[in-house]
């Protein structure tokens, strides 16, 4: 039998899909408000879609309220004054770890990215980028934010890729805004 969560979770799925394409759109057009409204309602939707997935109806000791608690899905992204935050969860013991990183290395690394959209570049290539002595997180961390709001394309090690270049810093500039800031979550 299947499970009914799973395939409300698929459902949402592919909602949350429409949903980005109507905000690329609504981005293509430069209808900013539309770009905030279809972005929060593509992040509820996921949010929902995730709790479904992570519940699969099975009996356990600690009951239906441990059941019903959604793990929190990792990367999470926040803006903290001028920089970009990135929590992560650590892979050999419990816990969170966060990666800082200044909204001036996400600029150089947006205006690398542009430089020639066609070719994919690779992490390495765009590290080059960055002053010497720089922590090689940082331009890290701002492809695995931009791949999470869906602005690059990974071709695994080809390398990144820009989805619109021509409205690359728009796009950016919108997603920037939208990101929540952390002390409302810690």
């Amino acid at each position: 039998m299947s499970d009914h969560r799973t395939q409300a979770a698929k459902c949402l799925g592919k909602v949350e899909k429409e949903l980005q394409g109507f905000l690329s759109e609504a981005a293509r057009a430069g209808d900013y408000p539309a770009v905030v409204d279809l972005g929060r309602a593509a992040e509820q939707v996921a949010q929902v879609a995730r709790t479904l997935a992570g519940t699969n109806g099975m009996k356990t000791r600690a009951g239906a309220a441990a059941m019903n608690k959604p793990a929190p899905a990792y990367p999470r992204f926040f803006r903290e004054g001028d920089r970009l935050v990135l929590v992560g969860r650590q892979r050999k013991k419990a816990g969170e770890y966060d990666h800082r990183c200044p909204k001036a290395d996400l600029d150089r690394l947006v205006a690398a990215l542009l430089r020639s959209p066609i070719t994919p570049k690779t992490r390495e290539q765009l590290q080059q980028i960055q002053p010497p002595g720089s922590p090689e997180y940082l331009v890290s961390t701002c492809l695995r934010w931009l791949l999470h709001v869906g602005l690059v394309k990974k071709h695994g090690h080809k390398g990144y890729e820009v989805l619109d270049p021509q409205h690359f810093k728009a796009n950016v500039a919108t997603h920037w805004n939208q990101l929540p800031t952390l002390s409302r979550h810690r």
